[in-house]
């Protein structure tokens, strides 16, 4: 079940990590008109996906914890997302 991150420093970590090699990138929705901007970006930090809304600019605005049985809510390519998650674990 998806929880969005409010704990200061899980979030703190996952902003850090965003732009960084720490963070395995699963795959994710471009950002859109339909989405007001707002697009997906799904990357694996210390075995835990996250879910992370970004903006036109791909910038990092939250991040919600996901389970894998989620990602098709969060990314264009279900299937490609599975095979890098369980290369990636």
């Amino acid at each position: 079940m998806s929880r969005y991150v409010a704990n200061d420093a899980e979030e703190k970590k996952v902003k850090e990590v965003f732009h960084s090699e720490a963070a395995i990138e699963i795959g994710g929705i471009e950002p859109c008109r339909e989405m007001k901007g707002m697009g997906w970006r799904v990357i694996l930090v210390e075995k835990q996906l996250y879910a992370c809304g970004i903006d036109g600019g791909d910038g990092f605005c939250f991040a919600t914890a996901i389970e894998p049985a989620e990602l098709d809510g969060y990314v264009d390519e279900e299937e490609a997302a599975h095979k890098k998650l369980t290369a990636a674990l």
